[in-house]
């Protein structure tokens, strides 16, 4: 009989009592070491398990002289079982919002950690790890006593801080500057509510999250985080690994097989030696405590583990931190492989699940960025005090609503509704910052140059108040009127990094003048085409004009554009009417959305997309073959279960753009600036309107969908069971191409990823591109609130609704507004098409200032021409404390120098330096050359610069 089968027998039997526990545990413990070691323990330990098994015979169990008088014959191999070490670390995993509201969060939260205090009391050498600053955050609101008792521990050593996050955070729907911003305010907020060094906090501690996007290491490096833990995901790789992002930074990995929410028990420890020797390494971690509703390490746990380190035949136990677990690991970490890639995917459901949340998630992080932008150029230009503590505060909010079950839809509907509130909370600040900002600087642009029209009896200033704010609208900024009479200035304000001139959509109040001589001037008194949208419609007592003009914005910067009447006495002038209106005779005849760059055709019965042609190359990107830009309702099969995280095989795919649908066609204009077609559809319970739109010289078809969803998901509503239901309804938008693609690229947080195709949706910040096998001009689809996207057989989608029904079972039902752009470029247009959409220009209504100092045209700080196409810039802000920070990263892979000059109207900068992603470390240079800014930037990697 070999070693492992009297082993065997003895496992039959060790759960009788603790002394049969404690020696299997022990044995079977050596039995693992001695095959880690040529089995050189194995003679021995069959003559102990001889001994015990006879003894088991004889007196029907084990008893405590049994197992000492073992223990003793063996004690000369007791060093060599103490040579492997474990930290064992309790935490507890206290999920924010997931099966219950807030109010419950705070609870748990405070509960819990008064639970570790009061252990911490009894047993000197217990310690505790806690995550998230947001837990703390709970606790010196709703418990601030408990604060200082907190503090007492962290500098004793034994309550470490693992957050270096607000929350545990989703790693692929936020966006870059958004996890920098995790690192930021979770190190400056604990640092100075606990008199830490920010430094000290070291580590990324992301148990549950369900999967990681490549740049989590660039991203951490450039927060001085340095070791990273998770458990889900990279399972068929080594438990410790060094991961490294496209750029070489790399984080020092613990990918935990057994969880993170164990307990402590007598056999707990057993397989230590395998996990060494698989690991190249003589230490091992073990997490306790229970989690998920938090509660923490119990007091058996803590019992049992000091009991545990009396063993004299098992590893040597410590109460330990993550970072003594990572400082001993760190210093023979290239003993360790490295990973080079990202580390998904898993549950690829929460690409798509609770749609609003995700689009509450994509909207706060434009509109902070922009807001932000525009208060730092307000400062800049006009000396405005800064901002820093509202963008705080919403970011706060926004940080929050990243929690892995929150952003991915994963909670029920209280999850749903508190993060909503929260968005709502964000846009708060962040609308009411941007609008003072665009006014202050406004107020100092000079209009005295302008003839404004001096007719005080007017009804427009102060009207459109909470105009365009909400879902309707599109979450834009506010467009209250301030001008009045015949002659209005409007400025125009440019977010992004690029030269805009489009066609720009500007909304003006109580204009009850004839449309029909109206025009446009630049700030060169240069007329510029525009087109009355809509004129006449009714606001809370005010009336408004939209309209579409052709501006150019240059980048990071504003521009003033003058609406007036013109002198004409060309009587074709008199009435209204529009020569051309009237037709007789309509027929079935394609509808054709064109303008210099794209064509595209759409059948006349179905309106599905039958050619898109790159008029810039001649190709054919649709054909008729495969009829494109269509809607199809999907049923997937539940039969997983968790419908929330998993998308379920598809059952039945329609396609609602076919000759078997009634596809109505509600309205279509071929001239113009602006060229559009709508129509709608009718399916299941529901009703789809779609605008199909070509606004000026655009590269874009933006398609605008509303959407009255009435669907249910039908199955079991426990997220725990098996699925058993009748389906999951979709709502998916489908874009096949013609020619053959050689990958699909997406944009993830401070890059892109090539992928494969694969047959499930994966995650993009905001855009997935066909890459064309062939080269050149490839499609892509851009959203500005959707996440889950499926490259695969030579075509695109995007799922814009999916009616899970577990753990929130009606998280869909309601009026839907979404946009998805359809494009061609070239690869290095890419980036730039992609911002453009996602941040529209903004705009507000301007008054004479004769005593201005600014120019009717102006902008901030430009990028060098020649890194427009490689460096994207991620943020601009006002320091945290003090001067101008703009945070670039290298997404192209060209790395290099980078310049970036700024405007002639601001000072002559002082200084200028390369800072983490505190703004508390220097940690490379600039050159300085006037207003030019000048560093050096390796491939795809991060840089932030800080210009006083």
């Amino acid at each position: 009989m070999t070693v492992i089968d009297k082993l065997r027998k003895l496992q039959a039997v060790h759960k009788s009592n603790y002394w049969a526990q404690r020696a299997y545990a022990e044995l079977a413990y050596m039995t693992c070491l001695s095959s880690t070691r040529e089995n050189r323990y194995d003679d021995r330990l069959s003559a102990a398990l001889d001994t015990l098994l006879a003894l088991l015979d004889e007196n029907g169990a084990l008893v405590k002289a049994d197992v000492l008088a073992m223990e003793d014959s063996m004690a000369d191999l007791s060093a060599d079982a103490r040579s492997l070490k474990v930290y064992c670390i309790s935490h507890a995993h206290i999920d924010m919002n997931w099966m219950w509201g807030f109010q419950e969060t705070a609870s748990i939260t405070v509960d819990t950690f008064r639970t570790i205090l009061n252990l911490m009391k009894e047993y000197p050498d217990f310690t505790y790890a806690q995550s998230q600053a947001s837990t703390y955050r709970i606790v010196e609101k709703y418990a601030p006593e408990m604060i200082d008792e907190i503090k007492a521990r962290i500098h004793e050593g034994r309550w470490e801080i693992s957050a270096s996050a607000w929350t545990e955070t989703d790693k692929n729907m936020p966006n870059g500057e958004s996890l920098s911003r995790h690192i930021l305010y979770t190190k400056r907020y604990l640092s100075n509510l606990f008199d830490i060094d920010p430094d000290s906090i070291r580590i990324d501690f992301s148990p549950d999250t369900f999967g990681h996007n490549w740049n989590c290491p660039e991203i951490d490096q450039n927060g001085g985080v340095d070791y990273y833990y998770h458990m889900r995901a990279n399972d068929d790789q080594s438990d410790i690994y060094r991961w490294r992002a496209k750029s070489g930074k790399e984080v020092l990995v613990y990918h935990d097989n057994k969880g993170y929410n164990g307990s402590i028990g007598v056999c707990e420890f057993i397989d230590t030696p395998l996990y060494c020797q698989k690991n190249n390494t003589n230490v091992n971690l073990f997490v306790y405590g229970v989690g998920d509703h938090g509660g923490g390490p119990t007091r058996n746990d803590i019992e049992q583990l000091l009991d545990d380190m009396t063993f004299p035949l098992y590893p040597t136990l410590e109460f330990g931190t993550y970072h003594k677990f990572f400082d001993e690991i760190n210093k023979v970490r290239e003993r360790f492989p490295v990973t080079d890639r990202e580390i998904n995917f898993v549950f690829t459901g929460c690409y798509t699940s609770q749609s609003r949340v995700k689009m509450a998630n994509r909207i706060a992080e434009d509109r902070a960025y922009e807001s932000e932008f525009y208060a730092a150029a307000s400062t800049a230009l006009t000396g405005a005090p800064v901002r820093t503590e509202i963008y705080k505060a919403a970011w706060e909010n926004i940080l929050f609503n990243h929690f892995h079950d929150i952003l991915p839809g994963s909670g029920i509907i209280e999850t749903r509704e508190y993060a909503l509130g929260r968005f709502q909370d964000s846009l708060a600040g962040i609308n009411i910052s941007a609008n003072s900002a665009l006014r202050e600087i406004a107020d100092n642009i000079d209009t005295s140059s302008v003839p404004f029209d001096e007719n005080n009896f007017t009804d427009s200033e102060g009207a459109g108040v909470g105009f365009g704010v909400d879902h309707n609208g599109g979450y834009r900024f506010p467009q209250t009127e301030r001008g009045r009479g015949k002659t209005r200035v409007i400025h125009l304000f440019n977010s992004t990094m690029y030269d805009r001139e489009e066609a720009v959509e500007i909304t003006v109040w109580d204009y009850k003048y004839d449309l029909s001589v109206a025009q446009f001037t630049d700030a060169d008194g240069n007329v510029i085409p525009h087109e009355v949208l809509t004129s006449g419609d009714g606001y809370w007592g005010h009336w408004f004009v939209k309209f579409l003009i052709q501006a150019k914005i240059p980048a990071f910067g504003y521009s003033t554009y003058i609406l007036s009447l013109r002198e004409d006495n060309d009587i074709g002038h008199i009435g209204s009417a529009a020569a051309g209106g009237w037709r007789d005779t309509y027929g079935d005849t394609p509808c054709v959305l064109e303008n210099s760059k794209i064509k595209a055709i759409f059948d006349p019965y179905t309106l599905a997309m039958v050619e898109l042609t790159d008029k810039e190359t001649g190709e054919k990107i649709v054909t008729p073959d495969r009829p494109s830009a269509i809607f199809r309702y999907i049923k997937e099969n539940p039969r997983y279960g968790m419908t929330s995280w998993r998308v379920g095989p598809y059952m039945s795919i329609e396609n609602l753009n076919a000759v078997d649908h009634e596809v109505r066609l509600r309205d279509y204009r071929v001239s113009g600036m602006r060229r559009y077609l709508v129509y709608e559809i009718k399916f299941a319970s529901n009703t789809l309107t779609v605008t199909a739109e070509l606004r000026g010289e655009s590269r874009i078809i933006n398609f605008r969908i509303d959407v009255d969803w009435n669907e249910l998901g039908s199955g079991t509503a426990d997220w725990n069971a098996q699925g058993t239901g009748n389906c999951i309804p979709q709502l998916n938008f489908y874009l096949p191409v013609a020619y053959t693609a050689k990958n699909y690229r997406y944009d993830i947080p401070f890059g892109f990823i090539d992928r494969e195709d694969i047959a499930h949706d994966v995650p993009g910040n905001s855009f997935m591109r066909i890459s064309n096998a062939d080269g050149g001009n490839s499609a892509f689809l851009v959203t500005d609130t959707k996440y889950g996207f499926r490259g695969h057989e030579n075509a695109g989608a995007v799922t814009l609704i999916r009616a899970s029904y577990d753990p929130d079972y009606d998280p869909e039902r309601c009026r839907h507004h979404i946009n998805i752009g359809v494009g061609v470029c070239a690869e290095n247009d890419q980036k730039r098409l992609a911002v453009e959409y996602v941040h529209p220009i903004a705009f507000n209504a301007g008054v004479k200032h004769e005593g201005g100092t600014l120019p009717m045209s102006g902008s901030v700080v430009r990028i060098a021409e020649e890194n427009r196409d490689s460096v994207m810039v991620s943020g601009i802000k006002n320091g945290e404390d003090g001067g101008f920070i703009i945070r670039v990263a290298d997404y192209a892979g060209r790395g290099g120098r980078v310049s970036l000059i700024l405007s002639d109207t601001l000072e002559t900068p002082a200084a200028a330096e390369l800072v983490d992603i505190t703004e508390r470390h220097v940690i490379g240079t600039c050159d300085l050359d006037g207003k030019t800014v000048s560093f050096e930037i390796d491939p795809f990697a991060m840089a932030t610069i800080r210009i006083r």
